[in-house]
């Protein structure tokens, strides 16, 4: 029995140099493809939450509209955004300009800005071409 166990073992036991060395290229080979290719990922995830909440407040002030023609940012956000104010949601800063109401008949621009995100999210408003999103 003590035989067939060495002869199934090989009498060495471990890994020689050789393999580790070939294992640790593969495995540092595989990060330098992976991690390039992730590395974007958290940035666009962080605009598409400010793009997805940009849409929310969009729709909010359509809606809102239907109902009061001197609708203000400090008054919809708290309504459509849980946990949301008249500056900030989320970890984002919220700025209008003009500052102030919202009608149909002048152009606004709402920014969202967060400080580990690169450029700003903006929801653009004019009566001649309507809504658009920006990131």
């Amino acid at each position: 029995m003590r035989k067939f166990r060495e002869m199934l073992v090989g009498g060495n036991e471990g890994f020689t140099l050789i393999e580790l060395l070939v294992v640790i290229a593969v495995l540092g080979i595989l990060a330098g493809i992976a991690v390039p290719r992730l590395t974007g990922v958290t940035d666009r995830a962080k605009k598409t939450e400010a793009v997805s909440a940009l849409g929310s407040i969009k729709t909010a002030i359509e809606v809102e509209r239907l109902e009061d023609s001197n609708l203000s940012l400090g008054a919809l956000l708290p309504k459509y955004l849980d946990g949301a104010n008249a500056n900030s949601w989320e970890g984002w800063t919220i700025n209008s300009s003009p500052s102030g109401a919202f009608t149909t008949a002048n152009s606004f621009t709402i920014t969202m800005t967060k400080d580990e995100v690169d450029g700003d999210v903006t929801l653009n408003y004019t009566s001649g071409t309507g809504y658009e999103i920006n990131d």
